[in-house]
Order: structure tokens, then C-alpha cells, then sequence
């Protein structure tokens, strides 16, 4: 396997707030625990992951989707 470090490693510098580029959040839904839900959403947030996350309103309406069975709601952000 090639190592990738060193190819990465001078990038690592630039990135502000590396948690945003995770993938998955504490609390978050993985669609692998809902392979046979009838519905797939998700919130897109017009603005950075931080500001997203304040947002009560995408909070409770996204643990409302995901407390349905037949329904997976994920969520987005748009980076700068």
C-alpha cells in the first residue's frame, strides 16, 4: 500500500475546522440502521456546518424525520 502521508501531510495546514469534513457527527443518522426506509431526505443548510448546527429549527425537524422508521433524514452544509 502506498503511504499517502507525505502527499497529504503539507494540505493538512490550509484546513480550517477539520470536523467539518468528518462525515459523521455525534447523534447523526447512519442510513446502514435504516436500509428499508420508503424515504430519503436531506436538509442542505446555506451556510457553514458551525451556523447549521446552531439552527434549532433543522435540530428539531430532523430528529422529527428520523424518529420515523420509514423515513432517513440526512444533513448537508455549503463550505465557504
Amino acid at each position: 500500500m502506498t503511504d499517502l502521508w507525505p502527499r497529504y501531510a503539507p494540505l493538512l495546514s490550509n484546513v480550517e475546522k477539520p470536523s467539518r469534513y468528518l462525515g459523521r457527527e455525534y447523534g447523526a443518522v447512519d442510513p446502514a440502521d435504516k436500509p428499508d426506509a420508503d424515504y430519503h431526505a436531506v436538509f442542505i443548510y446555506p451556510d457553514t456546518y458551525e451556523i447549521g448546527q446552531a439552527n434549532q429549527a433543522v435540530a428539531i425537524l430532523y430528529d422529527s424525520l428520523n424518529s420515523d422508521p420509514h423515513i432517513l433524514c440526512e444533513r448537508a452544509y455549503l463550505p465557504w
